[in-house]
């Protein structure tokens, strides 16, 4: 220990020691969420489970929070929606009406959560109501938040919200969504939005157009690191080149869904059983 060091008194030097240990979580937190956007759920759930004890040594509420819906990402992720709504709908993840004094990371990660939980209850009718209104509070939030990627995250709720909205609301939202994912420059967004364009807007359809934008969704793909997301994006290009005539090659693009989806973690493949990649 320095002479400097020495000198000091014990609460500073233990403030120090602290002030590092904090800084050292919230570094392995940032890796949890580095693994989650690429994926990489099994690296998530063992780097999150790993940093429970030392974060359960210097608790604070925004670490308890932020390792709550990061359990609830991976959880999704490995598609076990059910223990991820739990995760989502937690106390300190509820999103209240506005107006609101939360702000800053607080708020941010209750409006993320809410969103996480519309794109589970979505999926099935009786849940769908559910959604609906989580929809129209995250919507509050999101449209005047200063966030380009939560507002492009809310659009494309928006969009996928109503199989039967009307081609003009939807293709709205799809804009509006890209526009503000093209901003910030979030690949991921910019891969979701593209392939669902692919699906709602050229499926069945004949045309150079239509080809074009499913290899887009194919790059963007590839450039987030989904297994899911290449397999949906290769079988759409897939189906694409098929109606033209090109079956050779939609053969072989076939071929790389099916190895991508292969891929994918068990609980969410079993959604896609009745797909034929």
């Amino acid at each position: 220990m320095s002479e400097e060091r020495v000198g000091q008194p014990l609460g500073t030097i233990s403030a120090r020691l602290d002030w590092r240990v904090d800084v050292k979580n919230a570094a392995r937190l940032s890796t949890v969420f580095a693994h989650c956007n690429r994926h990489e759920w099994g690296e998530a759930r063992t780097e999150l489970k790993d940093l429970r004890p030392a974060i359960g040594e210097r608790p604070s509420a925004n670490s308890a929070q932020v390792m709550t819906y990061l359990d609830g990402v991976i959880k999704q992720g490995m598609g076990n929606d059910q223990a991820a709504l739990i995760s989502f709908q937690s106390p300190d993840l509820n999103l209240p009406s506005p107006p609101s004094k939360l702000a800053g990371a607080d708020l941010d990660v209750r409006i993320l959560s809410t969103m996480n939980s519309i794109l589970i209850l979505q999926q099935s009718a009786n849940t769908r109501p559910q959604a609906e209104t989580l929809l129209e509070l995250v919507s509050k939030y999101a449209d005047t938040h200063k966030n380009r990627s939560i507002v492009s995250a809310a659009h494309l709720l928006r969009a996928s919200s109503d199989p039967d909205m009307a081609i003009v609301r939807m293709k709205q939202h799809l804009s509006a969504a890209l526009a503000a994912a093209k901003e910030v420059n979030n690949a991921q967004l910019l891969a979701i939005i593209m392939n669902l364009m692919v699906v709602r807007f050229f499926t069945g359809v004949v045309g150079e157009q239509a080809e074009k934008s499913a290899r887009v969704g194919v790059q963007l793909s590839r450039k987030v690191h989904s297994t899911l997301l290449q397999a949906v994006s290769n079988r759409n290009l897939a189906e694409c080149m098929e109606l033209q005539g090109k079956r050779e090659e939609a053969g072989l693009t076939l071929e790389v869904a099916r190895e991508m989806m292969a891929q994918v973690p068990e609980g969410v493949k079993t959604k896609f059983v009745s797909d034929s990649v």
